[in-house]
């Protein structure tokens, strides 16, 4: 009788069995990973509304401009190029500059636009100018969920995010007994930012629903025209708005605002954390041999970030000084608190052009 033939043993050898399914994962998520970057290093820039546009022109016009300016809606409504250009010329230092600016930019967003801008054409850029705004992990909530929000959340980004989210973290832990039945809440608030910012991350880094864009474009076509088409306008980045001037409650609580603040000058935010960011970017900009300016605009805030000087700083600007420029708080220039209007607009640029003048002459040729 034949004795049945016997199943040779399994080999236990290999890395899959040595590891077992967790190398698998493990593979698999490295593969993943690999495979997202890949694709987005072949994705075009995203349709980003107003970012795209300015990028856009700027590729194809960057080597035009002398002086860009970023910054949040302070920058976008508040200083006009044309102006600008007008007003340094006349004292002696002809530029041509581009309004880089967008409503809610603030920091890091707009140290990833200003990367963006250094990758493209720039041979006679010399000098930027950024609004000085501290590093926040809240943003507009508006912008939440939006391609707005998650264009810019690369690595370097969210490791940024993620340490202002631990100092606000340990801040509300040191200061848990003078508040001890709010700092649960704020923690709260804290770690809800954080985690709007991790998806935002995982939804970049994912190019998650790039695809969908890209063939709505294929069916539909491209999308409708905007304002921001053609550099604005102008082709400087300049978007007018219409005039404006406050009136009613809005008037009454901006003059309660302004005594108050006249009464009680504001204080400096000081922040480590939003020096060191500022730093790298000041650094990326000398490595291009270009010169940073910052720069305070007229508002109501009650303090505002004013980094250390340092050997490494840029020079700073103060328009915010009440005593020094009341045409800048004048109720007849406002919008509101925030902003100024088309008035307004033209009198903070060429305020801000003397001062870059005086600035300018004063360095070597």
């Amino acid at each position: 009788m034949s004795r049945p033939l016997e199943t040779p043993p399994r080999s236990e050898s290999g890395p899959g069995r040595a590891f077992g399914p967790p190398f698998c994962v493990l593979c698999f998520f490295l593969g993943l990973v690999v495979a997202c970057l890949a694709i987005g290093r072949c994705l075009p820039f995203p349709d980003v509304p107003g970012i795209r546009q300015k990028l856009d022109w700027l590729a194809a016009h960057g080597d035009d401009f002398d002086v860009i300016f970023i910054g949040s809606s302070r920058v976008e409504q508040q200083i006009i190029p044309s102006e600008f250009d007008r007003a340094a010329a006349s004292l002696g230092c002809p530029v041509r500059s581009f309004n880089a600016g967008m409503p809610a930019m603030v920091p890091p967003e707009d140290s990833y636009v200003l990367e963006q801008i250094l990758q493209r054409p720039h041979r006679r850029l010399r000098w930027v100018f950024l609004e000085s705004m501290p590093l926040g992990g809240q943003f507009d909530a508006a912008l939440v969920g939006t391609g707005r929000m998650d264009y810019w959340h690369d690595a370097r980004r969210m490791r940024l995010l993620t340490r202002r989210a631990m100092a606000d973290l340990l801040r509300a832990w040191q200061e848990r007994e003078a508040r001890p039945q709010t700092w649960l809440g704020q923690c709260g608030h804290i770690m809800e930012g954080w985690w709007s910012h991790l998806q935002s991350f995982a939804t970049r880094g994912s190019n998650y629903g790039r695809g969908a864009v890209l063939l709505s474009w294929q069916l539909r076509g491209p999308r409708k025209p905007s304002r921001y088409d053609n550099g604005g306008p102008a082709g400087d980045g300049w978007i007018p708005s219409e005039p404006r001037f406050m009136q009613g409650e809005l008037l009454s609580a901006y003059e309660r605002q302004l005594a108050a603040l006249r009464e009680n000058p504001r204080g400096h935010l000081e922040d480590r954390l939003s020096e060191d960011a500022l730093r790298s970017t000041l650094a990326l900009l000398r490595g291009h041999g270009i010169e940073a300016i910052l720069f305070l605009p007229p508002t109501l805030a009650t303090a505002q970030f004013y980094p250390a000087p340092t050997p490494e700083s840029a020079p700073l600007f103060d328009l915010s000084d009440v005593g020094r420029y009341p045409e800048l708080y004048a109720t007849e220039n406002r919008k509101d608190g925030v902003h100024l209007n088309l008035a307004g607009a033209g009198i903070f640029t060429r305020e801000l052009a003397a001062l870059f003048a005086e600035r300018a002459r004063a360095l070597p040729p």
